[in-house]
């Protein structure tokens, strides 16, 4: 799933999009600080599975991922 991204926009209407990285699985947030992006993986399926199907749950992961300037 693609998430890190970067944009730009001169009007409300038109914007610019690229893709910087993916292939993240069920991330659930991103947030920037200086050039780097910080993706979170989540694993919202242990909550809402059956408890059958749940499974242990594996660690929860932070990415960095570096911005093009």
């Amino acid at each position: 799933m693609p998430v890190a991204s970067t944009w730009s926009s001169s009007t409300a209407t038109n914007a610019e999009v690229k893709m910087v990285k993916s292939g993240f699985k069920q991330p659930v947030s991103v947030w920037q600080i200086g050039n780097t992006a910080w993706v979170l993986e989540g694993q919202l399926a242990t909550l809402f599975d059956p408890p059958e199907k749940r499974g242990k749950p594996g660690p929860f992961r932070a990415y960095a991922v570096e911005l093009p300037r």
